[in-house]
């Protein structure tokens, strides 16, 4: 009777087993469905030429924490310059001050703006 009753409950901790294999089977492949997501999305908004910067907005002082290609070309400003500065030092004494203003009002009035528009 022990015989029996070991083998039952082998046979259902192996099925267990399956069961909760299959699952991390299918939470590993949408983890790297996630992640390809991500990848392309982060390609898309490298790609971007609009100005993107993102700012940690849980600290306080919002440190910047990204930009991307656009950012440097309309503020010329690297991402080694600005990576963990609050994003106010934009407003002052900038040699692209005309760009930054034409950006800011953009922000403000909710329109795109975009480079060629300073032609």
């Amino acid at each position: 009777m022990a015989r029996v009753e070991n083998q039952m409950m082998m046979t259902k901790q192996k099925q267990k087993l399956k069961e909760e294999n299959t699952k991390l089977k299918q939470e590993i492949s949408e983890h790297q469905q996630n992640e390809e997501q991500l990848q392309l999305l982060h390609r898309a908004i490298d790609a971007c030429q609009n100005e993107i910067m993102i700012t940690e907005s849980t600290q306080t002082d919002n440190p910047i924490v990204y930009v991307n290609q656009g950012f440097e070309t309309i503020t010329g400003s690297s991402k080694a310059e600005v990576m963990g500065k609050n994003p106010r030092f934009l407003h002052k004494n900038h040699p692209n001050q005309t760009a930054l203003t034409e950006v800011s009002t953009a922000v403000q009035e909710q329109r795109k703006w975009a480079l060629h528009n300073q032609e």
